[in-house]
């Protein structure tokens, strides 16, 4: 299995937790606006966004949350192998 834009996925979940939560400079609500309006009348927040920390650049916060985003998707893989391995071999004791 093969996984693409874990580190995107990270420094956007980093971002948000980052504005949202951390230093709540922005609500949910405009977030999902700017998101339903693909940011058009919004680009004060893509900006804000977009000065979050990233991942490789020696922030712990940035860093951490690609550990997190690495985790649940092993956590997941697991899960799927495990779910599949076990219909293989209920499908092998149909028959």
């Amino acid at each position: 299995m093969e996984t693409y834009g874990n580190i995107n996925t990270a420094d956007s979940l980093t971002a948000i937790k980052k504005q949202i939560f951390d230093e709540k400079k922005i609500s949910l609500k405009e977030l999902l606006d700017a998101l339903n309006a693909n940011f058009v009348g919004y680009e004060w927040l893509r900006k804000e966004l977009k000065t979050a920390p990233k991942y490789g650049n020696d922030d712990a916060a940035a860093d951490a949350m690609a550990c997190r985003v690495h985790k649940q998707i092993c956590r997941c893989a697991r899960w799927a192998q495990r779910r599949h391995a076990h219909g293989q071999r209920q499908q092998s004791l149909r028959r």
